[in-house]
Formats: C-alpha cells, structure tokens, sequence
C-alpha cells in the first residue's frame, strides 16, 4: 500500500526504492509517505536500511538484491487509521445480506534524507 501524501515545492534528483515491512515505496527527500503501521512512537527517526535502488541526477545503481552504503533517514509523523473498506455479501432469493468494514492502522513518514556513504572496493 502506497500512498502519497504530499510532495513539498523542492524539487530534487535524488530518490530511491526502499522495503519496510514487505513493501517497496519509491521515496524522494521531504516527501510524506503512508505506509502500514509502524510500532516506532510518533516523533521517531527511523533508518530505512533497505534500499534496492538508488538515484542521484543520471546515476543510478541497482541493488543486487541491495545497494551498499546508502541509507534512508525518515520521522515518524503520526498513526491513524485510513479509510474504511466495506465488504458487502449478498445471495439473492433468500434475504442473506451482510455487511463488514474494516480500517487499516497506517503511519505517515517524512523522508528526511537519503545518504549515500562511500564504500571501500574489494
């Protein structure tokens, strides 16, 4: 579940794919992220070490499966719930109906920065 919440005026060449919690979100520096949600407390920096591609102007890497020495910084902003879904079921001729909702405990990120840190060669 992606969802963007809102991207500030800065427009920047650096971004990345990152995976938290079983799914990837393409992130860009200040951007606001909704993701599922996080058990870190509201006000929190996280690191996001998992990142699978890397972004800077024309250079990019790919991970295979990672890309080495970059780390994403984010704040967590708040915890709330989304949207609710409303699952209806129906038979028809036998007055069999009902009704389930469900809402989604999701957290709202900010992406501080993404670092890429030199890496020595092997």
């Amino acid at each position: 579940m992606i969802k963007k919440v809102e991207k500030e005026a800065k427009e920047s060449n650096i971004w990345a794919v990152v995976r938290y919690g079983g799914h990837q979100f393409l992130v860009h520096p200040e951007e606001k992220v909704v993701m599922n949600r996080l058990e870190e407390a509201e006000k929190a920096v996280i690191r996001l070490p998992e990142v699978l591609l890397y972004a800077d102007g024309g250079t990019i890497e790919v991970g295979q499966p990672l890309v080495a020495g970059v780390t994403v910084t984010a704040e967590v902003l708040t915890h709330e719930k989304a949207d609710k879904v409303v699952v209806r079921r129906f038979k028809a001729k036998s007055r069999y109906r009902r009704n389930k909702g469900f809402r989604q405990s999701v957290s709202t990120i900010k992406i501080l920065e993404i670092k890429k840190e030199a890496v020595s060669g092997t």
